[in-house]
Order: structure tokens, then C-alpha cells, then sequence
């Protein structure tokens, strides 16, 4: 199944890539060439928030890599962030915009906001002065809408409950380091697989896209998540989500090297010693035919004709 995606993603995203650089730069190597020749592979993920998989030994994980210190709050955020016991910060990226969304989900996010009258919902949306803004999320007190803000900064900050986000790489990563319990609605591309991985991880709970429209059901998740139930985690232990998201954030930190250090001991091993061949996998040997075992499957597949032909 990797090996299916992986390949999916290389002809419909990497390829279109290659072939510009191709007339740009003729002769450029392909994707698949360089990391397959390369010294060592670095990849954005962090195994503590991710499913346990097969790796090689080249393959260096520095997830975290781009998470920096926080800043202070300004005055006007910290206003905003003590004006009610609990606060949620909600937020769908750079790419799915809320301000793009349809009507009827932006009213229905709206409407379930409103249900909970004793907490701030920062809603990072696009547009403050549209119509939407203007006149129908401007007359409800608890929501504050915003074209930017201060994102890392307000997840680092205790008073925040509770973090509503798409999933992507970049927030799962805050979202663990500064242990948020977070609600995710993933929309496209990796952010199922990260929904997935931080929801196994037992800080998350995913939520579908297609019932955003839903204000019951949207309702239903915030308050699940807002009155931070404990749960049977691994079929043995009970835990409450901010108690799993302060667990994995204390074992980040408690890392025995940090993202970058790990980043920059790997680049200065690599400079000193080159290309280490016994980091090489031996499949990239083997045939296609071969990787994929089906030289073994026609053995067996003879084998067992044979011995059904006997009988």
C-alpha cells in the first residue's frame, strides 16, 4: 500500500516537477536518482507522533526541525486569551482557507461556537471585512475573527484548550511540542495520515470534513473535547487528551538530541566520511520483478500446480 501512494504521489506531483526542470535545466538528476544515491535521506516527521514503520538506516527523522521558541503575547492577545476560562484556536492553513469555504459550513462552525458561551474561539479566517464577518460572525461575543495571527505563540500559551486545525505537517508538529489537544478536520493530501497518527497517538481526536456541515455533530466533537474526557488508551490505561498531549510533549524535549542538532551532526558525519555503501539497501539490486516477490510466487504457484496435478 506505501509502495501504491508513494507512487501516486511521485506521477502526479514529482513528475510534473521533473519535467520542468528538465526544460529548465536539461539533465538535472530525477527525484527517485537523487535519494536513491544520496548519503543520507532527511524526512519531516517525528516517530514519537507517527505510526511505527519500516525505515533504513540513512533515513533521518527531524521532525520538529522548524517549531522555534515562542514569543510572549502581546497585550491585546493575552486580553483575548484571558477573557474567558477556556479558549480554542481554530485554523485550516494557508491552502483550504476558511474565508473559501462554503457558506453553510462557515455557519455551521459558526452556530456550534456559539453553543459555548464561556469560551473564546479564535477563528483565523481570511477576510474580516466580508460579508460573513461583517454580518453574521461579528454578532457573536465569543468568536474573534482574524486574518493573522501569532499561531505558535498562542499554542505555547497554557490557556489555550484546545486547538482545531486541517492536519498539517507543520501544525501536528506544534501541536505535540507544546502538548494541545487538538480536534482535526483534515482536507487533503497528508493530512489524513497525520490526523491518524496524533489520534493513535491519543492527543487528537479526527474529525470528517464532510460533516462540518453538520452543527450537531460539530457541537458534539467541541464538547467532547472541551470537557477532556479520559479514555481507554491502548487497551490498558486511561488518560484524558491533554494528559496524552503534556506526555508526548515531556518526551520531545526529553529527546537525547534535538531536531537540528541531529540535523547538523548528520550533514558534519556525512562531510567527514562521504558516502558510508553500507547504508545502501540491497533491494536496489534487485528487479522489479524480484522486490515485489514474484519470482517466490510463481515457485510456489508451480509447486503447488504440480502437486495438485499428481493427485
Amino acid at each position: 500500500m506505501f509502495q501504491f501512494k508513494a507512487r501516486a504521489f511521485y506521477s502526479t506531483i514529482n513528475e510534473p516537477q521533473q519535467q520542468l526542470f528538465e526544460e529548465l535545466y536539461p539533465g538535472t538528476p530525477t527525484f527517485r536518482e537523487l535519494v536513491t544515491h544520496s548519503a543520507l535521506v532527511f524526512v519531516n516527521s517525528e516517530p514519537l507522533i507517527d505510526f511505527a514503520q519500516p525505515t533504513l538506516s540513512k533515513v533521518i527523522h527531524i521532525g520538529g526541525i522548524t517549531v522555534t521558541p515562542p514569543n510572549p503575547l502581546n497585550e491585546y492577545w493575552s486580553s483575548v486569551m484571558s477573557a474567558r476560562p477556556r479558549t480554542v484556536l481554530v485554523s485550516f492553513g494557508s491552502v483550504a482557507k476558511s474565508v473559501m469555504m462554503k457558506h453553510a459550513r462557515k455557519a455551521a462552525l459558526l452556530e456550534s461556537f456559539s453553543s459555548f458561551p464561556d469560551t473564546t474561539f479564535i477563528w483565523k479566517y481570511e477576510n474580516t471585512s466580508d460579508s460573513f464577518a461583517m454580518l453574521e460572525a461579528a454578532k457573536v461575543p465569543n468568536v474573534v475573527l482574524t486574518e493573522w495571527m501569532p499561531q505558535l505563540d498562542l499554542l505555547a500559551d497554557p490557556r489555550l484548550t484546545l486547538f482545531v486545525s486541517h492536519g498539517g505537517m507543520a501544525s501536528c508538529q506544534e501541536i505535540a511540542a507544546f502538548g494541545v489537544p487538538a480536534l482535526l478536520v483534515p482536507i487533503f493530501a497528508d493530512q489524513n495520515h497525520n490526523a491518524g497518527a496524533l489520534a493513535h497517538a491519543g492527543l487528537a481526536l479526527v474529525f470528517s470534513k464532510f460533516d462540518m456541515i453538520d452543527t450537531g455533530k460539530v457541537r458534539t466533537a467541541l464538547d467532547k473535547m472541551l470537557s477532556d474526557p479520559r479514555f481507554r488508551w491502548l487497551k490498558m490505561h486511561y488518560y484524558s487528551y491533554k494528559q496524552r498531549a503534556l506526555r508526548i510533549r515531556d518526551q520531545l524535549a526529553a529527546r537525547p538530541s534535538s531536531p537540528a542538532e541531529k540535523f547538523v551532526k548528520n550533514i558534519e558525519f556525512v562531510a567527514r566520511f562521504g558516502h558510508s555503501h553500507t547504508l545502501r539497501p540491497l533491494s536496489l539490486n534487485l528487479s522489479t520483478f524480484q522486490f515485489y516477490g514474484c519470482d517466490l510466487a510463481v515457485i510456489v504457484v508451480a509447486t503447488v500446480t504440480a502437486v495438485v496435478l499428481s493427485l
